[in-house]
């Protein structure tokens, strides 16, 4: 979200000092540079593994590149450049929504940052990401998550969201056989981030719509089609998955600026 310098060209080591790798740099994003192993952390595995990407606003790409901590880093000091191996490098691709990657991830144990660089090709923007892993004995585990406290606890999985408040209760609602559960995953004050599943409660296929709550100015919005209206997003499924099989569910998300 926005984790990103406008003339990197490629010289991200040049304007990225150790220490800020997950903020960019950025004074607003500071707190993602937060070092220790409390983050929320996605278990993984060695071995051949995928990997997908979301992009809200796709781009045309030089290569996105995916580096891991070195095995024995100490993650009590905040990330810097020598602690990483690259371990993909995806090359040139066009402006694609979703991305997904094949990856020979390296054996590692415990918790490790997983780092990422978008370079655009048609631009010289750069994105940058941590993702918090963890890697098991016999087989992932997850790192217990830290009790909710504002501004120090990470959006998603690790340093990638926003810094937040603890997130509100759900709501749910059913429209035309359809279960509606918005949930604010993110909330920095100003704005905030919300997941949306859809369950198609019904034993036939639907053209899936929602509408959800969404107080403030809708910024971003992925995995769906739709129109904010001041208080609510109304939205229909993307053309590449506009209806719901019987029994079926899946999930769209959006921030807003409050």
């Amino acid at each position: 979200m926005e984790v990103n310098i406008g003339n990197a060209a490629g010289r991200h080591r040049a304007l990225i000092p150790d220490g800020e790798l997950c903020s960019a740099g950025r004074a607003k994003y500071a707190a993602f540079d937060a070092p220790g192993g409390g983050w929320p952390a996605t278990p993984l595995q060695a071995g051949p593994s995928t990997f997908v990407y979301k992009a809200v606003a796709p781009h045309a790409t030089l290569y996105y590149r995916f580096y891991l901590t070195h095995e024995g880093w100490d993650d009590r000091r905040a990330l810097r450049w020598d602690d990483l191996e690259l371990i993909h490098d995806s090359g040139r691709r066009p402006a694609s929504a979703r991305e997904t990657f094949d990856v020979d991830v390296p054996a590692r144990t415990g918790h490790h940052i997983l780092y990422l660089v978008w370079q655009r090709s048609d631009s010289p923007e750069a994105f940058y990401s941590c993702a918090d892993v963890r890697f098991g004995g016999d087989g992932p585990t997850v790192a217990p998550a830290p009790a909710p406290e504002t501004g120090t606890s990470g959006g998603g999985s690790g340093h990638g969201g926003h810094a937040d408040a603890a997130p509100s209760r759900p709501t749910v609602t059913t429209r035309r056989g359809l279960r509606i559960r918005r949930t604010v995953t993110t909330d920095w004050g100003s704005g905030y981030c919300a997941t949306v599943r859809v369950a198609n409660r019904t034993g036939r296929r639907v053209a899936w719509r929602a509408s959800v709550p969404a107080p403030g100015k809708v910024t971003s919005l992925w995995d769906a089609v739709g129109r904010d209206t001041g208080a609510r997003l109304r939205v229909r499924g993307p053309e590449y998955a506009p209806t719901l099989g019987p029994r079926a569910a899946t999930e769209f998300g959006f921030c807003a600026d409050r």
